[in-house]
């Protein structure tokens, strides 16, 4: 999978559980729409969290939409490998878009408008305005 400007993931199965590649800032300006759409895909797929920093994430299965989530509002993208246990060999690999810091407080304030409210109130929590 091409990631943007910055080269290719690299799927290589060794000691680490994750492959990442580099942090990309974002490469295209979003669009009313693309932001309306993200924060869709945030609502069903994405989590936010974190005591110390702000964290983002969004896990798939097919890496391809979280390239476009990078492409618009920077990050990682990272292949986590599962090592499957006995009784539970459905499990797989997956795609993990993470942004942290300020860029994962950017992305979900601009969002915000667009979330329902149990996830409003979970930004608002997160970034300690409640």
């Amino acid at each position: 999978i091409g990631v943007g400007t910055g080269g290719n993931l690299k799927m290589v199965k060794g000691k680490s559980r994750e492959q990442h590649n580099e942090r990309l800032k974002a490469t295209k300006h979003p669009t009313s729409l693309d932001i309306a759409w993200a924060a869709g895909f945030y609502e069903g797929e994405g989590w936010c969290g974190g005591k110390e920093t702000t964290r983002v994430q969004i896990c798939q299965v097919d890496g391809e939409v979280l390239i476009w989530c990078q492409e618009l509002f920077g990050g990682h993208i990272a292949k986590v490998y599962r090592n499957p246990l006995p009784g539970y060999e459905k499990h797989r690999n997956y795609w993990r878009w993470y942004l942290s810091g300020a860029s994962a407080r950017g992305f979900v304030m601009t969002i915000y408008k667009f979330l329902s409210h149990r996830r409003q109130e979970q930004v608002k929590k997160v970034l300690g305005i409640v």
